[in-house]
């Protein structure tokens, strides 16, 4: 089976470690679309992908890494309550030209995705 996968080698173990490098980023794939339901002010985790925030407690920051180890890499953000109170993204790294992006209003989002350089925004609702 896993030479009909991997039908250019012959070698058994060179297929063997071919499917499991596909079986492992598969599995990071998995990883990349974690969700994190937060109510507190946080360094974002490259093991989820999405953010969902509930700062009815209080204003919340959440802290990217910066752009340039992370390429390709990528979050989305939302506020999920409707208090007064703000969710903030941060980084070190440029975010479009600034250092933070703020989501002030219930269902505002953000999605940012790094080019090795700088995060860009992908879209914001």
């Amino acid at each position: 089976m896993i030479r009909q996968v991997y039908p250019e080698h012959a070698n058994q173990e060179e297929a063997n470690r071919r499917f499991s490098e596909a079986i492992n980023n598969l599995i990071d794939s998995a990883n990349y679309f974690g969700v994190n339901n937060v109510t507190d002010s946080q360094d974002v985790s490259v093991q989820f992908g999405f953010y969902f925030a509930d700062a009815t407690s209080g204003a919340i920051t959440l802290t990217v890494p910066p752009a340039r180890p992370h390429t390709g890499k990528g979050w989305t953000f939302k506020k999920t309550d409707s208090s007064v109170n703000t969710v903030t993204v941060s980084s070190a790294s440029d975010i479009d030209g600034a250092s933070t992006k703020v989501l002030s209003a219930q269902h505002a989002a953000v999605s940012i995705i790094s080019d090795g350089d700088v995060w860009r925004v992908v879209s914001e609702v």
